[in-house]
């Protein structure tokens, strides 16, 4: 057994926001998908595997939220879990855009990585993703906060 360096970690879904409506009909976009959080290490063979995945937003094909431009959510959920030495956060998801006559917008599957080494030892940091289709436009920010950091036994 030995030892490797670990935070203990929040992420918190702040804000969901439509920065550009683009050819969508109508003045609003009907998003749906999912944001997430993740824990991601690499294994043996050099893939990256998921330790942790706490979703903190998701909405179906059924049940999407309307958003005119500059319209913002705050959906303030959040996801605690310990990210390790040598390891990455990963946070964003996929979002699509409802299309009553057409196939969905897929706005992508978009992450942004950080670093253990990255992440802030004191304080809260923030991360945005954009999610993009067709001049359609959503950003996402999430806010990171480290509560402890410590010296764990791992096998």
């Amino acid at each position: 057994m030995g030892t490797r360096l670990a935070k203990e970690i929040r992420v918190t879904l702040k804000e969901i926001r439509c920065s550009k409506v683009g050819d969508d009909d109508g003045d609003t976009l009907e998003i749906y998908g999912h944001l997430d959080a993740l824990g991601v290490f690499v294994d043996a063979n050099g893939h990256f595997q998921p330790g942790f995945t706490g979703t903190l937003w998701r909405r179906q094909d059924n049940d999407v939220v309307r958003m005119a431009e500059t319209n913002q959510l705050f959906p303030n959920t959040s996801a605690t879990f310990l990210v390790f030495e040598g390891d990455f956060l990963w946070v964003g998801g996929h979002l699509k855009e409802d299309d009553d006559f057409d196939a969905d917008d897929d706005m992508g599957i978009r992450h942004q990585a950080i670093l253990y080494r990255n992440i802030a030892s004191t304080g809260s940091g923030h991360v945005s993703v954009k999610f993009n289709q067709s001049g359609q436009a959503v950003e996402t920010k999430f806010g990171i906060e480290v509560l402890r950091e410590f010296r764990a036994e791992v096998p």
